[in-house]
């Protein structure tokens, strides 16, 4: 339920919004990153953060039918030293 929150709260922005959203959060991210967080964010679309968001949420609730709620997923950028990678 979280992820549809913020992605309904994500796509209720303007451009302008998004893109003073993903700002703000870039930095914050190369502030405070530790050495298991990304260095940076690669992307230059923050704009479809309203379509990726609401993709997810569907794909994860709807398509493989995992409960919205205390959804059994956790994100890791490496594991034991090796960055995870998507295939």
């Amino acid at each position: 339920e979280a992820l549809n929150t913020s992605a309904s709260r994500v796509c209720d922005m303007t451009h302008e919004e998004q893109m003073t959203r993903h700002h703000k959060l870039s930095m914050e991210n190369n502030r405070d990153r530790d050495r298991t967080s990304p260095a940076t964010w690669k992307t230059d679309k923050p704009h479809a953060q309203c379509f990726n968001a609401a993709f997810t949420y569907h794909l994860l609730s709807r398509g493989y039918g995992l409960p919205i709620k205390r959804t059994p997923i956790e994100i890791y950028h490496d594991i034991n030293g090796t960055k995870v990678q998507w295939a």
